[in-house]
Formats: C-alpha cells, structure tokens, sequence
C-alpha cells in the first residue's frame, strides 16, 4: 500500500493532472504550460491585474445657497434700525401676541433679530433667538419684508424689541 501511494505524485506529474498545491489549474513549475499545448512553446505566467478599493475622484463644490458671511464688514445705522422697528412693531407684537395665545405662560419676551442686509437694501437672512419654532417663523416673515437704505455692501442689522 506504501508503494503504491509513494508511486502516486510521479505518476499524477506524468500524466499532466495538476496536484492538488496547483488548485486544479492545467498548468505547473514557474512557466505555466497548458495541457494540450502541442507546440512545445511555454506559456508566459500571467498574473491577476487587482486594483485597490480607493478612488482619487473628487467631486466638484456644490453651490446651491449663497453663502452669507458670520459678519459683514457694515452696519446698519441705528436711525434706520429705529425707523425699522417702528414701522414692524404692530406686526412683530402681532407675532407675540400669536405665541401668548399657543403658550398662555408667555408674559414677556426680550427678541432679538439679527439681520442680513443685501446692497439694495433688502433682508436676505434673519436669525432669532426665539426657541417656539412658529414664533420665530413669524418674525421672520414679518423681517423679511423690511427695507432699509441701501448700503454699499453686504451690512448687518440687529432689532432687539421688549414684548409684553
């Protein structure tokens, strides 16, 4: 039986089966001979071409809001705030009034609005510091609709206002 099995590799080599170590590829040694090549040529070893998993690609800046700087070199005036704030002040005491009817606790309130002021004079951004999101929408709305004189760039303007 010992024999027999010794025999075995020589014979498996002779006869062109792949062992085992080769994974059941036709080919064996350093240059890979097909089985069936007749012409007696061998055949080159021919190495799997892997890429790696990373990419250089870089995707372009997206662009779809205008960007408002954290500050603008100008400031609105306080005569024009003043005159703004007089002007909105039946509508932003509108606004609390509204929030005094959807939270009876709510006595008083000091705003603030932080404004946006495009070189046309129009608001483009406003930022509160109101917590109830649908009080805030409403000063929103109601400061967008404000106009000041047009600055010669991109100005910032702050209303700060008591309600009671």
């Amino acid at each position: 039986m010992r024999a027999r099995l010794a025999a075995m590799p020589a014979v498996v080599l002779a006869a062109g089966i792949s062992p085992w170590w080769t994974c059941g590829l036709p080919w064996g040694g350093t240059t890979r001979e097909p089985i069936g090549n007749t012409n007696g040529t061998p055949t080159p070893i021919i190495e799997p071409a892997y890429q790696s998993a990373h990419r250089e690609e870089i995707s372009p800046p997206e662009h779809r809001h205008k960007v408002v700087p954290e500050t603008p070199p100008l400031r609105i005036g306080e005569g024009a705030v003043l005159h703004a704030l007089d002007v909105a002040q039946p509508a932003l005491l509108g606004c609390f009034h509204r929030a005094q009817h959807y939270d009876p606790t709510l006595i008083s309130a000091k705003v603030s609005l932080n404004l946006f002021v495009d070189t046309s004079g129009q608001v483009m951004s406003v930022k509160t510091d109101v917590d109830d999101p649908k009080f805030s929408a409403c000063l929103t709305h109601v400061a967008r609709r404000l106009t000041f004189p047009p600055p010669s760039a991109l100005a910032v303007a702050d209303l700060t206002f008591f309600a009671w």
